[in-house]
């Protein structure tokens, strides 16, 4: 087994958000970054005041890539071979990358709603590997857990019935970016989850696997 260093997030939001919370929560020299990014709220959409939106600000992938924060590269699925596929995804693991599933098929996803029903993308996120297991984090259920899926649903989700990309994520702390150190929210902040699953990586996975 081979997991990266990933914390369960204490926020549960759209999944990209949480899942790079939860590998920012893992490495203590983003402490001051954390400290900052997530506290940071946008208003959008005001047009009705009973019914705002307050998002994260600075805090997807893309900010990181962007801040010389992590290393990022894109894949299209189209140039890689299904067969060698699962080792490829495990190579990139093992070269301490985190893996960004933009786009994949739950109709192959056994812990989805749309299993075997119909063909619906979305995101899912791997931060590891078992021998025969993908160690993910994604919505089950509607609240986030990690689970651990058959590598082959993984496989067969990405090459489904159009082309493919996916990303890999690997921090690389750039010892140059400032930061305020002034900001203490998000530890007290810390204390209280949403869904009451505070766990390390593998510490809640839900089906019959142990993580």
């Amino acid at each position: 087994m081979s997991d990266l260093p990933f914390i369960f997030p204490p926020i549960e939001t759209y999944q990209g958000i949480s899942f790079i919370l939860g590998v920012m929560l893992a490495y203590p020299e983003y402490a001051d970054i954390r400290y900052n990014n997530y506290i940071n709220l946008e208003c959008a959409e005001t047009d009705q005041l009973y019914d705002m939106k307050l998002m994260f600000s600075d805090s997807m992938w893309e900010y990181y890539r962007a801040s010389g924060l992590a290393e990022m590269n894109l894949y299209d699925v189209s140039n890689l071979n299904k067969n060698t596929l699962c080792q490829f995804i495990c190579e990139r693991i093992d070269q301490g990358c985190y893996l960004l599933l933009y786009d994949v098929d739950e109709y192959y996803l056994s812990y989805t709603d749309n299993f075997y029903k119909q063909h619906y993308d979305h995101d899912t996120y791997i931060y590891g590997y078992s021998d025969e297991y993908f160690h993910i984090l994604a919505y089950m259920n509607k609240h986030l857990t990690t689970l651990c899926v058959e590598k082959q649903e993984i496989v067969n989700a990405l090459y489904s019935d159009k082309q493919r990309s996916f990303c890999t994520f690997r921090p690389s702390v750039n010892r140059n970016v400032k930061v305020d150190k002034n900001a203490i929210l998000y530890e007290s902040a810390g204390n209280s989850c949403t869904n009451g699953t505070c766990g390390g990586a593998g510490s809640n996975c839900t089906n019959k696997q142990t993580c």
